[in-house]
């Protein structure tokens, strides 16, 4: 058996190698950022959602040796001060084709002022033959911590939500992954008198926690953990045919 791992933000290539003649192939999307507080918003003394999660999808397919496979590895959403942004999509796809194979949607992201978590990327819009989504962020509030980001699914199960901000306390912890799914990141905790941004998710696709901000400041959300697109493969075992004379 051998595996290929691309785990890094970008677009690969993979040929095929000899004798080989099925994949299985793994993606999870990038997670979402946790929401920030922008200039343009009004609200002090709140906690911001959490980021969702990216899903998983994966899928059998046949190839041929010396094919050439397109991977693109999706980006965690960027949490910035203006912005929490969505997370990308990871998928492959047969290089003289549109068609793609497998792909996992990212997890959304909180987006700005929005105290509401963003929900995980969905199965509906991703493609394989075994699909989970993405967790949901948590959920902040007046006075409250922001909430965690969502947890990237993975082979066996969605991934888990994240926990909502505690009021004048803790921001809310992330949601569970389900390994190779990353962990989403903590929001940022209460602050009567100052702000807290939001910790990043864990690799692979988990989303970032929630912002707060108690002053004029805007406050960034945590960023999105990036996705993965992995390979198994088996080399085919030659069959010598052997001709069998009696002697006797």
């Amino acid at each position: 058996m051998a595996v290929a791992t691309y785990s890094i933000f970008g677009t690969y290539s993979f040929t095929i190698p000899a004798n080989v003649s099925n994949v299985f192939v793994e993606c999870i999307g990038g997670g979402g950022a946790g929401s920030s507080r922008s200039g343009t918003g009004t609200l002090s003394n709140y906690g911001f959602g959490g980021g969702g999660g990216g899903a998983y999808a994966a899928s059998t397919f046949s190839v041929t040796p010396g094919q050439v496979y397109l991977i693109t590895v999706g980006q965690g959403g960027a949490g910035t001060a203006n912005l929490g942004a969505t997370g990308a999509s990871s998928s492959i796809r047969l290089s003289t084709t549109a068609s793609l194979n497998v792909m996992a949607i990212g997890g959304n992201g909180g987006g700005a002022n929005n105290v509401n978590g963003a929900t995980g990327g969905s199965t509906a819009l991703s493609i394989g033959d075994i699909k989970y989504a993405g967790g949901k962020g948590g959920n902040g509030g007046s006075q409250i911590g922001g909430g965690g980001g969502g947890g990237a699914a993975g082979p066996t199960i969605s991934g888990g939500t994240g926990g909502n901000g505690v009021l004048l306390g803790a921001g809310g912890t992330g949601g569970a992954g389900n390994s190779p799914g990353g962990n989403g990141g903590r929001g940022g905790a209460y602050n009567a008198s100052g702000n807290n941004v939001g910790v990043a998710g864990s690799s692979f696709g988990g989303g970032g926690g929630g912002a707060y901000r108690a002053t004029a400041n805007n406050v960034a959300g945590g960023s999105g953990a990036v996705g993965l697109v992995r390979i198994t493969y088996f080399t085919d075992t030659a069959v010598t045919k052997c001709t069998f004379i009696n002697l006797l």
